[in-house]
């Protein structure tokens, strides 16, 4: 039986497209978006000062926080962890950035967070209340402990 190289290679390039195929539906299965924080914000401090308006962009992990005095603070999300509290089960959702971190608290899927932000002249504790949605509210999914 005679089979020539192009047969070869041709058979070689479909396993290999199969077997990618396979490896990224089987690794893509477990991967999921971060929790969506893009909208207009509306801080109430929690002790003492002033209300605060952030608008907040944000693509997968990377976000981008404007202030209501212009300035941009770039931030990416380190962790999203769920955690269990009295209330319910709620996401500690953590952001790092060159000049600040930040942290928020709340219900997955909600408009209602508490915000700590240390650095770029924020810092302190506030109730945080999204105003507006960038994108439309998604179906609410259940939390996984992380593994």
């Amino acid at each position: 039986m005679f089979i020539n190289r192009a047969s070869v290679v041709y058979v070689i390039v479909l396993v290999c497209m199969v077997v990618g195929m396979w490896l990224i539906l089987t690794f893509g299965s477990v991967m999921s978006a971060p929790e969506d924080i893009s909208g207009d914000w509306t801080l109430k401090p929690l002790f003492f000062g002033k209300d605060r308006t952030l608008t907040v962009s944000q693509s997968g992990k990377f976000v981008n926080v404007r202030t209501d005095s212009g300035s941009v603070i770039n931030l990416k999300i380190t962790k999203i962890k769920p955690i269990e509290s009295p209330t319910g089960e709620k996401l500690l959702i953590r952001l790092s950035g060159e000049k600040c971190d930040a942290e928020l608290e709340g219900a997955a899927g909600s408009d209602a967070f508490r915000f700590r932000l240390k650095g770029f002249g924020y810092d302190g504790n506030w109730s945080a209340e999204r105003t507006t949605r960038q994108f439309p509210a998604a179906h609410k999914r259940a939390v996984k402990p992380a593994s």
